[in-house]
């Protein structure tokens, strides 16, 4: 679901929770979307922001097949009544709130979604805010125009959205979208009511296995495109591999826009075919236990293999150009000890 460019929003409808007194307000009925002044179009920005948002992981509901997974699943597959089932899902969203002060009143939004004739349903939280209009006033000294305050109102499209899930029924099992969550936390503030409280969800996969599948997914890019770049450019995408594991996490989109658009193009698809999240936090145990060490094969079945440290420190690379036979690279291996070893 992430990479979808274009999504309509079919029905959808708003209740309001709260951890102060008024606690949970429901609507009695959907929004008349056809008479609501192209906000099926707002709502469907949001929608993508949130798809596309680096922070959104994906998730599976524990267990399967009970609590809100179930009641998402009715109203995509089997059409259940809009109404009745977004007062449970708004209730349990007020009962995972309960009294926490540090959650701020908002609209939850239930809107059943289509893309490419593919259903799916996005649950998202719309913390109201204040803006400023401009308004005309009079005084003394004439007429003028100035901002006046409105309270309430909703996030603009260009706001990050704080909580949301979007939820694909009809994926197949295996597919690792099937529930995409954005819980984005405050620093210092960490809060579980969203996705472990009210979705009953937990991460689809931790930082091990993110780490693990993105490190293949680069390397097997890599290997697919390493023949048709030139020494200088191989090199240079080893650098930028090398110095993205060097950070404790990366923003995958981030980083790719800083390649060439061959290299880009190799790791986005391989990204895509694993459906990994847009930000991962490595595992950094899992890099020093199964990284450490670099390994190349050069021509006549030379193979250079080190600590990754000490790869960089002793072995340097040149690209050569103008030679015969093509482009090739020369080896220089600056070392006190060459001692040859038996067998």
């Amino acid at each position: 679901m992430r990479e979808i460019d274009k999504v309509s929003v079919d029905r959808a409808i708003l209740h309001m929770v709260s951890p102060d007194g008024s606690g949970l307000e429901m609507s009695d009925r959907d929004i008349p979307l056809d008479r609501a002044l192209n906000f099926s179009d707002f709502l469907a920005r949001h929608v993508l922001n949130g798809l596309h948002d680096s922070q959104t992981r994906t998730a599976r509901f524990t267990p399967p097949g009970n609590g809100i997974g179930k009641l998402c699943e009715d109203l995509v597959l089997s059409h259940a009544d809009l109404v009745a089932t977004s007062k449970r899902i708004a209730k349990a969203l007020q009962d995972a709130i309960g009294a926490d002060k540090r959650v701020t009143p908002g609209a939850l939004v239930v809107a059943l979604c289509a893309s490419q004739a593919t259903p799916f349903l996005a649950l998202m939280k719309l913390d109201p805010g204040d803006v400023f209009t401009p308004a005309w006033y009079e005084d003394k000294g004439g007429r003028y125009l100035a901002p006046r305050r409105r309270k309430n109102a909703l996030p603009t499209v260009h706001q990050r959205l704080q909580k949301c899930a979007f939820v694909n029924p009809a994926a197949p099992p295996t597919d690792r979208e099937r529930l995409l969550v954005l819980d984005r936390q405050v620093h210092g503030m960490p809060a579980t009511f969203f996705l472990e409280g009210f979705l009953q969800a937990e991460p689809e996969y931790g930082p091990a296995r993110q780490t693990v599948d993105f490190h293949a997914a680069v390397w097997r890019a890599r290997s697919k495109i390493e023949a048709e770049l030139s020494p200088r450019r191989l090199i240079k995408l080893d650098a930028a591999i090398d110095g993205v594991f060097a950070h404790e996490s990366v923003d995958i989109g981030e980083w790719v826009k800083r390649l060439p658009s061959m290299e880009r193009a190799a790791i986005e698809a391989e990204i895509g075919r694993k459906q990994l999240d847009r930000e991962i936090v490595f595992d950094q145990q899992v890099l020093e236990n199964k990284y450490s060490k670099v390994r190349y094969e050069c021509d006549n079945g030379v193979i250079v293999q080190a600590d990754k440290f000490a790869f960089e420190t002793t072995v340097q690379r040149h690209p050569l150009s103008d030679v015969e036979g093509g482009p090739r690279l020369r080896i220089v291996i600056e070392t006190r000890q060459w001692t040859k070893r038996e067998g």
